[in-house]
């Protein structure tokens, strides 16, 4: 068994190498933006164990094929389990979902709503409108740990339960809900384990929605995506992203078992002006449930099984399985091809595509440009009001952020400002403020001592029961007390002073509410959280599509002598190079400032243009004489930005 060397294997492919981009349709006037498709499924039953582990050892051979097939699209789920059936589970059915995990078919989380029980749970117990912030902590520590009875809901803390249990069954939870989570001090419990997991945002569909709740909905949504390059089902909040299942205008959730027709139905209902994200559940509980598995169950502890007359007909489960492979056809079949640059996105492809500037480092000059848009957009009403967040750029910064940054700046201030400041994790003030009865004036030595004293608070990074990066609600300037907003309006004038080279005998700044009054109106739509936690959106901000991973694919094992489809899935616009060697590439090098491929036989491919599609696809012939290891490497460019997609190992036998 021969093996050839590298470069006669690149001579041998590149002489009848050839590229191709998906064919499309010819293009409209006005082509509709894509949209995301996000496949996820709540299993929400731990009783019913037949029933309940049909739906893996029925679904996951249909993720399993659509991924070997259609790996161009990128098609992965999330499913999230909870405590109670990561207990429950027959071992051969968990090892089904860990290898399917280990395959990329699957993302795993966790959804809390569904723990037993519904009445009778740690944070239920709590008379939850006058708990400290403390109490909830305590009480959230037992939510998301401790054992509870599977019918009762009686709590055992000497052993795991809930997240916990989920996370030593499953691994990492990426994606959590059902746990309240914009509460903050349940989503400040959370961060204690998972602070960069993937937050729900809001449902079309919760018990008794309080009155004008879509309108509400859409009001942030509007809010929250100020271009139409932003998708309004998803935002930043409390530093996570949040994938919302509506946007205000109606009800974009979807289930698989509901077939192709009534998925194309929900698709023509979307605003097609703007790229939007559709969530669509597979494997959910409704397949064989006619009501709630966990709530017959945790209302007849002594019999839990649901009873004959609540489980659908054998033919009507057939059906709904045939359904959800009928949807997923149709988008890899029809649905996708037709509609250049719409996908799956997977929990990781959400993470790296819409980001913020959470983690990074500004420049002053950043950080300037920030300020004075914060400024040009305080309302001048009276009292005065700060906008929701700023922007600079196509970036965005929540209140909470921005008064960090400043706080930074200024406590940095010697002789001049800091060149940089690192942005944190600042959650918003707790407490209601009022606004001054006269516009604050500060002396500026006064306001430097201030920032200098709540700089190390802001930008700690340990978490604690009680963060110390929470912004105060009132801060003491000198002899005055100045609620939240009026601080941070004080530090950007100061700091805008200060950058351009003046120093002013004294800072004013207006007496100030602090979140505007349609934000205000709008919370209070969609829930009573408002009532405990006054200010919970000074930390709102868009989220920003940067851009999704490249990535390289293959449909089917590699053999001597055939033809080799590489999919390489990337950005809609994207243009890349594709080299192939024996040898395994070393790190890419740097250049004149920019990436290139291992020199090592890379005798580049033909360039391949994605144009308006989101796949595109080299066909490399394989020499029927070649045995071995194939890498296959490929560099992609878009809007002058480089990327090295990960290298693909083959073996050829």
């Amino acid at each position: 068994m021969s093996t050839l060397r590298s470069t006669a294997f690149l001579s041998a492919i590149l002489a009848s190498a050839t590229t191709f981009a998906q064919v499309q349709p010819a293009a409209p006037a006005l082509r509709p933006a894509p949209v995301y498709i996000y496949l996820f499924s709540h299993t929400e039953d731990h009783i019913n164990l037949a029933r309940s582990e049909e739906r893996f050892t029925t679904v996951l051979p249909m993720l399993a094929t659509l991924r070997a097939n259609y790996a161009q699209y990128s098609p992965q789920a999330c499913f999230q389990f909870y405590g109670a059936d990561s207990e429950t589970l027959g071992a051969g059915v968990r090892h089904l979902i860990t290898a399917a995990r280990d395959a990329g078919d699957l993302t795993l989380g966790y959804h809390g709503a569904h723990e037993p029980t519904y009445v009778n749970n740690p944070i239920a117990n709590l008379n939850y409108n006058i708990a400290t912030w403390s109490e909830i902590q305590d009480a959230m520590v037992l939510q998301l740990n401790a054992h509870r009875h599977l019918y009762l809901g009686t709590i055992n803390a000497t052993f795991p339960g809930a997240l916990a249990k989920t996370s030593n069954v499953f691994g990492e939870a990426f994606a959590i809900s059902g746990l309240g989570e914009f509460d903050p001090a349940k989503a400040h419990a959370i961060d204690a384990t998972n602070p960069d997991a993937v937050f729900f945002g809001y449902s079309a569909h919760i018990p008794n929605p309080p009155p004008n709740y879509m309108t509400g909905i859409a009001t942030f949504s509007e809010l929250l995506s100020p271009t139409p390059d932003h998708v309004q089902q998803l935002f930043w909040s409390r530093h996570h992203l949040r994938v919302s299942a509506t946007d205000g205008t109606g009800s974009f959730d979807s289930r698989g078992m509901d077939g192709a027709a009534h998925l194309e139905s929900t698709i023509a209902n979307l605003d097609r002006t703007r790229p939007n994200l559709l969530k669509i559940g597979i494997a959910g509980k409704t397949i064989y449930a006619l009501q709630s598995p966990t709530g017959y169950a945790y209302n007849n502890p002594d019999s839990p099984t649901l009873p004959d007359e609540s489980i659908r007909s054998q033919a009507e489960i057939d059906t709904n399985y045939q359904n959800t492979q009928e949807v997923l056809d149709w988008l890899v079949q029809s649905f996708f091809p037709n509609n250049p640059g719409s996908r799956f996105v997977s929990v990781d492809d959400l993470q790296t595509a819409f980001t913020s500037l959470n983690g990074e480092t500004l420049t002053q000059a950043e950080v300037l440009a920030f300020t004075l848009d914060l400024l040009d957009n305080w309302s001048s009403t009276s009292p005065a009001a700060p906008p929701p967040f700023a922007s600079n750029d196509g970036q965005y910064l929540s209140l909470c952020d921005m008064t960090q940054c400043l706080v930074g700046m200024l406590a940095g201030y010697g002789t001049s400002l800091p060149s940089t400041v690192a942005l944190g994790r600042a959650i918003g003030p707790l407490t209601a403020t009022l606004p001054s009865l006269m516009p604050p004036t500060v002396a500026p030595g006064d306001l430097l001592a201030a920032a200098a004293a709540l700089d190390p608070l802001l930008n700690s990074t340990t978490w604690a029961k009680t963060p110390d990066y929470t912004v105060p609600s009132y801060v003491t300037v000198g002899t005055s007390q100045v609620n939240a907003a009026e601080f941070l309006y004080l530090c950007a004038k100061l700091f805008v002073d200060l950058a351009q080279g003046n120093s002013p005998p004294s800072v004013l700044a207006p007496a100030s509410t602090m979140l505007d009054p349609a934000i205000e109106t709008a919370e209070d739509q969609v829930s009573s959280l408002a009532d405990k936690w006054p200010y919970l959106n000074w930390d709102i901000k868009p989220a920003i599509l940067s851009g999704f991973a490249a990535r390289l694919s293959v449909n089917a094992p590699p053999q001597a002598g055939s033809t080799l489809t590489v999919h390489l899935t990337d950005d809609v616009g994207s243009q890349a190079y594709l080299c192939a060697t024996s040898s395994r590439p070393r790190s890419p090098l740097s250049a004149a400032g920019g990436l290139q491929l291992d020199p090592r036989g890379a005798h580049a491919f033909p360039r391949l243009s994605l144009g308006q599609a989101c796949t595109g696809s080299w066909e490399i012939p394989i020499p029927a004489s070649y045995r071995g290891p194939l890498y296959l490497q490929a560099l992609c460019e878009n809007r002058g930005r480089l990327e090295l997609p990960q290298v693909l190992s083959l073996e050829i036998p």
